[in-house]
C-alpha cells in the first residue's frame, strides 16, 4: 500500500510522502545530512557544502552514477531542499524534506516536484523504498537492510492515486508485471529450483522460464511492427535465464514507451504474464496473495473476454470452477485450466 499522496503546493503539483521515527530530529538529520550516515540507506556526497553544491553518488541503484545537487536552503536541523542539475527539466528533481520533533517523535515530510506527473509511476515506488530504508537505518544505527522486492508493483496504486491517463495506468501495470516475474524468474532458475515441475505440463521451471524470454522478444517485436511467429517453441537460452528475461522484459517495456500512443493497450501481455506469474509461484511454493492483484484482475478480464472453448488450444484446457477464497491470479488460472487448491 502506497503511503504518498499529491498536494499541489505553490501552484505546483507534488509527490508527499512522510515517516515517523522514535528518534531526537537531530538524529534524523545527521541521517539524512552526513554524508556517510547517508550512505547506510541512499548514497555519499562530497564537496563542500557551504558551496551552495556537492556530488551526490546513488550507492543502491544499477548502474549507479553521481549528479550534482544544488542546496536552495538548509535550515539545521528542520528543513532541506535540494534539486539535481540536468539539461533535461523532465529530470531535474526538487527535493523538500521538512523535520519537526514532537514528545520525542521525529515526523519527515518528504516532498518532490512534479514536473511530470507520469513521472510518479517510477518515483513514488523509489522512494517509498529509499524512505523505508531510512527508518531501517534510523532505528537500528546500522546500514539499512530493507530490498527492492515489491515496491515496483506500488507504481500502479501510485498511477491510480494521482488520477494518471487510463494508458499510463494500464502500463504501470505492465511495469508491475514485469517486475514481479523478474523476481520469480530469478529465484527460479536459481540451482535446483530450476528443475522443478511447474502447472504447465511438460516444462519445468527453466523451460517455463526460456517460454516467457521467448514470448517477451515476440511481443516487442510485434510492438515493433515486425513479423512474428506466434507458434514459435521456446528457444534454448544460454546462460543466465534470468538476466535474459530481465533484458526481454525491459526491451518490451521501452519498445512500448517509444512507440506513442499508438501502441495498444498491454492487456494481451498481462494475461499471459498473469498466468504464468501463478504458475512459476506455485511451482516454487510462493503465494500470489501478496502480489499486485491489478495484474491478475485486468489480464483475467482480457482473457475472459477473448479466451473460449473453441480456440483454447493445447496451451490451456477447459475452464475450472474458481476457488472459493482464492485470489485474482488463482481465479484467472482456473479459467485457464490449470488445478488450483
Amino acid at each position: 500500500m502506497i503511503t504518498g499522496a499529491p498536494e499541489t503546493i505553490d501552484g505546483q503539483q507534488h509527490l508527499v510522502l512522510t515517516r515517523t521515527f522514535t528518534a531526537p530530529v537531530q538524529d534524523v538529520w545527521a541521517a539524512i545530512t552526513e554524508s556517510e550516515r547517508l550512505g547506510r540507506w541512499f548514497g555519499t556526497w562530497t564537496g563542500d557544502p557551504a558551496s551552495g553544491r556537492v556530488e551526490v553518488s546513488w550507492a543502491y541503484e544499477d548502474e549507479a552514477g553521481s549528479e550534482p545537487y544544488v542546496i536552495e536552503v538548509c535550515e539545521e536541523p528542520t528543513r532541506l531542499r535540494v534539486h539535481n542539475e540536468s539539461d533535461d527539466a523532465d529530470q531535474v528533481w526538487t527535493l523538500d524534506l521538512r523535520l519537526a520533533e514532537e514528545d520525542g517523535v521525529t515526523t519527515l515530510r518528504f516532498a518532490q516536484v512534479l514536473t511530470d506527473p507520469a513521472l510518479v509511476v517510477d518515483v513514488g515506488p523509489g522512494w517509498e523504498y529509499y524512505l523505508d530504508r531510512l527508518t531501517d537505518t534510523v532505528r537500528t544505527g546500522e546500514v539499512a537492510t530493507t530490498t527492492w522486492d515489491g515496491y515496483l508493483a506500488l507504481g500502479t496504486e501510485y498511477a491510480e492515486a494521482f488520477d494518471l491517463p487510463a494508458a499510463q495506468v494500464g502500463e504501470a501495470v505492465l511495469m508491475s508485471a514485469l517486475a514481479q516475474l523478474k523476481e520469480l524468474v530469478r529465484a527460479g532458475t536459481d540451482g535446483e529450483a530450476a528443475g522443478m515441475t511447474t502447472p504447465c505440463e511438460g516444462w519445468d521451471v527453466r523451460r517455463l522460464s526460456e517460454h516467457l524470454v521467448t514470448t517477451t522478444d515476440a511481443f516487442t517485436r510485434g510492438v515493433r511492427g515486425e513479423a512474428v511467429d506466434w507458434t514459435a517453441s521456446p528457444q534454448p537460452v544460454e546462460g543466465d535465464v534470468a538476466q535474459a528475461f530481465a533484458q526481454a522484459a525491459d526491451d518490451l517495456f521501452h519498445a512500448r514507451s517509444g512507440a506513442g500512443e499508438g501502441v495498444d493497450p498491454p492487456d494481451w501481455q498481462l494475461a499471459e504474464y498473469a498466468v504464468h506469474t501463478w504458475d512459476l509461484a506455485t511451482a516454487l511454493g510462493r503465494s500470489t496473495a501478496d502480489l499486485d492483484q491489478r495484474v491478475a484482475e485486468r489480464g483475467g478480464a482480457f482473457m475472459r473476454a477473448n479466451l473460449t472453448d473453441e480456440n483454447r488450444g493445447e496451451a490451456f484446457g477447459p475452464a475450472r470452477p474458481e476457488p472459493q477464497g482464492g485470489d485474482a491470479y488463482a481465479g484467472l488460472a482456473a479459467f485457464a485450466g490449470r488445478v488450483v487448491d
